[in-house]
């Protein structure tokens, strides 16, 4: 097995598939402000929590300013030795030529001589350049610069060294960097909205795989995460044939003893059908049986669910709210990129062992999800990855019904099971009604049958004849 070195930051580990192979080098670019900088400390700190020996050489910003960002968003730089080479406030002033390296040879010249003192007292393992772009600025033509990046990388990996080193891509061209290093990583950074959005792709990772795509960055308090790129996973069912009761017990006679586990539910219908409180009961059931619910409320303040839920014969709801049985997510106001929702749903999963997952509604998680055109894509992947790691599914949608079908143009795709509420006349009375259009893993009754909220709970009467009209 080839041995691996941790970038310090464990998602980016997983991408690239155990971490940065050692003794090489690799090129991190970026604009200002994607994080480059902040992406190379957490490399470093994590060479100090291995006891490692680690070195920052800096060509642009102080040590002393980088020190202090670090600390600012909860990264501690102790452990890291800093070599300061950022030209000082008197040679601008002197107008002198910065000689970085001589021409004739790299080890030449009072900066390389530092550089070549420090390394060899340090032993470091891990080296961070921020940033070579300094370099092309100060060297006198590209040739020499580019002789200047190879023999410092040769220098510090041929003394063991794994190297990153960083480029300000778009200010000069880096093809020649690109070619030189191992490996590249591109940090990029785009405006949607209001918002900055960042994310990370991987281009070159010479000897090894790597999880292509763009991958999420946040950059907060504690450095910087990233939310690998979301794959759709196989399914593999655990629970074939198990059914879990809705607790209402026509709707169970209607479904063949209801719904089969590690299966995704869509409930569609028009507004004012009762999709919600149908899938709150549902919820109830579950955690009756001791099971963990968790339900993603995108539009209605949780109060006003349970109230509601309470008034219709949920008796119990507020305990089980309290028991954590039932978890409430009110994500109105948030904004997900789609790698970041699915990083909150399936840790909740782990965490809680969640059974049963409730998102009300599809419209809403479509809002939340930003920096996707296709949004029903990554919401596919999204249910798909939760029931691939073992939860029941039900996704609320509205939509009243027509002749051209019983859910929104693309959605019954995703689902296993659909269930239609929706309006019907008859004698010049509107009434609910409720049925039972699709069961990919089960019999069903297709029978379209009266639907009613009362105080006592959810009425589902018997099959709706010589309907006047259906909607």
């Amino acid at each position: 097995m080839v041995m691996r070195i941790s970038s310090g930051i464990e998602s980016l580990d997983i991408i690239l598939n155990g971490g940065f192979l050692p003794k090489r080098s690799y090129l991190i670019r970026g604009g200002p402000g994607s994080g480059k900088t902040t992406f190379c400390l957490h490399f470093l700190i994590e060479g100090v929590k291995n006891n490692e020996n680690v070195l920052f050489i800096t060509f642009g910003e102080p040590s002393e300013k980088i020190k202090e960002n670090a600390k600012a968003i909860g990264l501690s730089p102790e452990g890291i030795v800093f070599l300061d080479l950022a030209p000082s406030e008197e040679f601008f002033v002197k107008d002198q030529t910065y000689d970085i390296f001589s021409p004739a040879d790299v080890e030449r010249g009072p900066t390389v001589k530092t550089i070549v003192e420090t390394v060899e007292k340090v032993k470091p393992s891990r080296v961070v350049i921020d940033s070579v772009t300094y370099l092309r600025f100060l060297a006198p033509d590209v040739y020499q610069y580019r002789k200047q990046v190879l023999s410092l990388i040769d220098f510090l990996t041929d003394r063991g060294a794994t190297v990153l080193f960083t480029s300000e891509s778009g200010v000069i061209p880096d093809d020649d960097l690109q070619f030189i290093a191992d490996g590249v990583i591109d940090l990029i950074m785009e405006m949607i909205g209001v918002d900055i959005y960042r994310r990370l792709s991987v281009k070159k990772f010479r000897g090894s795989s790597f999880l292509p795509g763009y991958h999420l960055i946040r950059i907060g308090h504690g450095g910087i995460r990233i939310y690998p790129r979301i794959l759709p996973q196989k399914i593999e069912r655990k629970h074939i044939g198990e059914k879990i009761s809705t607790g209402i017990k026509e709707l169970d006679e209607m479904t063949n003893g209801g719904i089969n586990r590690q299966t995704i539910t869509v409930i569609s219908g028009a507004a004012g059908t009762g999709k919600t409180t149908l899938a709150m009961r549902i919820a109830y059931e579950a955690a009756l049986r001791g099971e963990n619910v968790t339900y993603y409320a995108f539009e209605e303040d949780p109060a006003i669910i349970l109230s509601r839920a309470k008034k219709v014969g949920m008796e119990r709801i507020r305990e089980l709210v309290e028991k954590s049985l039932i978890k409430i997510v009110f994500a109105e106001s948030l904004k997900f990129a789609p790698e970041e929702a699915l990083h909150i749903t399936l840790k909740d999963l782990r965490e809680r062992n969640t059974k049963l997952v409730i998102i009300d509604s599809l419209n809403g998680a479509e809002l939340a999800l930003v920096g996707a055109e296709d949004k029903r894509r990554p919401i596919q992947a999204i249910l798909r990855n939760l029931v691939a790691n073992g939860a029941t599914v039900i996704l609320i949608d509205e939509f009243e019904a027509n002749s051209r079908g019983f859910t929104r143009l693309g959605v019954s795709y995703l689902a296993d099971n659909i269930i239609v509420l929706g309006h019907y006349v008859k004698d010049g009375v509107t009434r609910k009604y409720i049925r039972v259009v699709k069961m990919r893993l089960s019999k069903f009754s297709p029978e379209i049958r009266d639907f009613e909220i009362t105080s006592e709970g959810i009425k589902i009467g018997e099959r709706v004849k010589e309907v006047q009209k259906l909607c």
